[in-house]
């Protein structure tokens, strides 16, 4: 006889009783602990986790939307873009025969713009200078007359940048212009297609 069951032995038939209940419950209490721990090795991501835990109905619903967020959030992200894009092709309208394509070059100038601002901003003064110098020189071609042809795009962009300057007294003519070529791009494309056809 073990000392275990020496001491048993003197112990009323309760008592022994509630020690075997008490080492059935540790027992159990132990592979309880052991699943637990098993549990935490599980790799999934804690969403995936709680979501296998909840009825199946609700975690399709709550996938669904989860899915549905994700795509709204890269529709967002590619809109952002898209108006980021547009508002740097405004400004490469301004560079007036130096560049090819407003369309093309707008968004190499938001590239650059984000990595290195100082860069992109510099490159913009220079084109913004050399479109201006190549506008004063196509004035003196114009024999002699600073006048815009009538009903050609310059006059029309003229006469919006007047209007402008008249809303706003502090701004010069050369940023009415700027804004006219910002806000419509069709007279920007009807002015490039008349300097074609000269």
């Amino acid at each position: 006889m073990d000392e275990y069951d020496a001491l048993v032995a003197d112990l009323p038939d309760e008592v022994v009783d509630l020690i075997a209940d008490l080492q059935d419950t540790v027992e159990k209490l132990e592979k309880r602990l052991a699943e637990v721990t098993d549990d935490t090795e599980d790799d999934r991501d804690p969403i995936t986790k709680a979501l296998d835990a909840l009825p199946a109905d609700v975690a399709a619903v709550i996938k669904a939307d989860r899915e549905r967020t994700a795509v709204l959030e890269a529709e967002l992200a590619a809109e952002k873009e898209r108006q980021a894009d547009a508002e740097f092709v405004a400004k490469a309208r301004r560079f007036d025969g130096v560049i090819a394509d407003p369309n093309v070059f707008g968004p190499a100038l938001r590239k650059i713009t984000d990595s290195h601002p100082e860069e992109a901003a510099l490159i913009a003064k220079t084109l913004e200078a050399a479109s201006e110098r190549l506008r004063v020189t196509d004035l003196f071609k114009e024999l002699g007359t600073s006048a815009p042809a009538p009903g050609s795009t310059d006059e029309q962009v003229e006469a919006i940048a007047k209007s402008y300057m008249a809303e706003d007294p502090n701004i010069s003519l050369e940023e009415a212009r700027a804004n006219v070529w910002e806000t419509r791009p069709d007279l920007y494309e009807a002015h490039v297609a008349e300097r074609q056809r000269r």
